[in-house]
């Protein structure tokens, strides 16, 4: 009987680690200020280079955080682009307080 419950144990426990597996992690931030990005690290000032940006590091769908004084036409140009580009938003947010 106990070795029936350990193996039923290490069955819990590799299904639990199977579907940890498989959700996958969360889209990196494009951080929009008022005059530059930052996405991957790299701190760019347009859009073209944002989208040359994604391209190289292969990222596919992306997380669009915005400073505060951001224009909204700035943010409706840069969800715009992105998904020109065929590339997804995932999620549009302010940024976090400090």
């Amino acid at each position: 009987m106990c070795r029936f419950v350990h193996a039923g144990s290490a069955a819990a426990l590799l299904l639990c680690l199977a579907a940890c597996a498989s959700v996958p992690p969360p889209p990196p931030v494009v951080m929009l200020g008022k005059e530059d990005i930052t996405v991957a690290g790299r701190r760019v000032h347009t859009v073209d280079e944002m989208l040359a940006v994604l391209s190289e590091e292969h990222i596919a769908s992306v997380a669009l955080r915005t400073q505060p004084e951001v224009p909204y036409e700035r943010v409706g140009a840069v969800i715009y682009s992105i998904f020109r580009a065929g590339r997804n938003v995932s999620e549009v947010g302010g940024a976090a307080a400090p």
